[in-house]
């Protein structure tokens, strides 16, 4: 890979990777799926100063 100067930021409400129950086979628990509907969800990025 090259280097690059980008930076990127992925963000996200919620996803589904792989795995489930057991690694790979089984799909999540009920309890931990998400419910079908509208989620909101709010997110501040703040730039820090390099204080060298």
């Amino acid at each position: 890979m090259k280097p690059h100067s980008n930076t990127t930021v992925s963000i996200n409400c919620a996803r589904m990777e792989v795995g489930g129950d057991n690694s790979w086979g089984l799909p999540i628990l009920e309890s931990y799926r998400l419910k079908s509907g509208i989620y909101k969800f709010r997110f501040v990025i703040r730039l820090k100063r390099n204080t060298k």
